[in-house]
């Protein structure tokens, strides 16, 4: 969904940038310009666990992954590092639609 939105970005401003979007948001807009704070504490319960999710699984996934070349804690780590900020990006993602209308809420 979000990889075909089309949009301009212009300067407004004292060097800050704003998203001119192409498409009319199809859901109601919330805040058309969030900051990244709002999107954070926009956070549902379901962005949440996907969050969660994301991490939880990468971590026996990164563990078993190590077991063959003997390195299991440093590849579980490593996973569980790239789970988190998979998961927070999911969820960042969600936040931000949800906020600018291109997301149900």
């Amino acid at each position: 969904r979000f990889a075909t939105l089309r949009c301009l970005r212009r300067r407004s401003g004292r060097g800050s940038r704003t998203m001119v979007l192409l498409t009319p948001p199809k859901y109601t807009v919330i805040n058309p310009n969030p900051t990244n704070v709002d999107v954070v504490m926009n956070f549902s319960m379901m962005d949440m666990a996907k969050w969660v999710g994301a991490t939880a699984v990468s971590l026996p996934y990164g563990y078993a992954a190590g077991i063959r070349p003997k390195i299991p804690v440093q590849s579980m780590c490593t996973a569980g590092l790239i789970g988190f900020s998979a998961g927070y990006l999911l969820a960042y993602q969600q936040s931000w639609g949800r906020l600018v209308g291109r997301v149900p809420n």
